[in-house]
């Protein structure tokens, strides 16, 4: 689970902005929370789990803050033992979502960066660290918190209420503007 929180409520043990939550499928006291791997300095807003990797997308400079930092900015992968970046840690303001989409091995990945692609970018989930794709859509507003979607097309929502959406990879349609 991912946030803007320093700590648990229930106990005040630290938790820097991501955490596990342990047998939870029990709903009983043996249910429990832990930090995830250090945790990072900024906020949470997407989490995906894609191919072996947890995707971490926000406002966060440092990953396994609290342990030892490592400055993988605004998004990152954590593989169940090590923390890496996502296209060359080139992502540079907050990433505010990442989606699955029907162009296998990417990932659509929307916020407010400017880098390494304008607003919305495609990640290959095989190798989330080799760099990042353009999805040829010109976009001049950043993408909304949370709003890109996936039912076997892509949704996409800018802060300026325009709409889009894709069926196959590159080839994008605006619906017009939300009011």
């Amino acid at each position: 689970c991912g946030g803007s929180f320093s700590s648990f409520v229930s106990s005040g043990a630290f938790c820097y902005n991501l955490f596990f939550v342990g047998n939870y499928t029990n709903y009983s006291s043996s249910q429990y929370y832990q930090e995830a791997n250090g945790g990072v300095d900024g906020a949470v807003y997407a989490l995906l789990n894609a191919n072996g990797y947890l995707f971490i997308g926000g406002d966060f400079n440092n990953v396994n803050y609290s342990i030892s930092p490592i400055g993988y900015q605004k998004l990152a992968t954590w593989n169940n033992s090590a923390w890496d970046y996502v296209a060359g840690n080139s992502f540079n303001s907050s990433v505010y979502c990442i989606q699955n989409t029907p162009n296998y091995p990417y990932l659509i990945v929307g916020g407010a960066f400017t880098s390494p692609f304008q607003y919305v970018c495609y990640i290959d989930f095989n190798y989330p660290n080799s760099g990042a794709t353009d999805t040829t859509l010109s976009i001049t507003a950043p993408i909304n918190r949370n709003c890109i979607g996936y039912n076997g097309q892509n949704y996409i929502n800018t802060t300026t209420n325009g709409i889009y959406y894709s069926t196959s990879f590159q080839s994008w349609t605006s619906l017009g503007t939300a009011y």
